[in-house]
């Protein structure tokens, strides 16, 4: 399978990510609640030198499914370090790919901190829309 190409040129669409810092995936995943249950998560690294909405797309279209209903969580640290995380399934997935630096299992205290990170970006957004469809 042939995977996208990844800009390489030095600084190109770095405005672009900054204003995607908060995203649909991001703010309407609910991956975190299996946390109660037996499912584990696992963490996988990209290692490559792509814009974040290159990732994304590496994600969505080797785990075959729509940017609305992906079930993972994601973190685009910068240029060089992309971490997803992903169930054993769809780490298995993406587990050929050249771009797949590591897959392991991230520790409770990494999940829970995730967790809460991302339980207040959606509550926040959810405020900001209910604000905007009041006004």
């Amino acid at each position: 399978m042939k995977q996208p190409e990844c800009n390489k040129g030095e600084g190109e669409g770095e405005g672009e990510d900054k204003e995607l810092e908060e995203d649909d995936i991001s703010q309407d995943s609910d991956c975190f609640s299996s946390l109660s249950n037996s499912k584990p998560w696992h963490f996988v690294r990209l290692e490559k030198t792509c814009q974040r909405n290159e990732q994304v797309a590496l994600l969505l279209k080797v785990l075959k499914c729509d940017k609305s209903v992906i079930p993972s969580i994601y973190e685009f640290r910068s240029l060089l370090s992309f971490h997803a995380y992903l169930t054993l399934d769809e780490a298995e997935n993406l587990s050929e790919l050249e771009e797949v630096e590591e897959i392991g299992l991230p520790s409770m205290s990494v999940l829970a901190r995730k967790a809460k990170r991302i339980r207040q970006h959606s509550l926040a957004a959810e405020t900001k829309q209910r604000e905007m469809e009041v006004q």
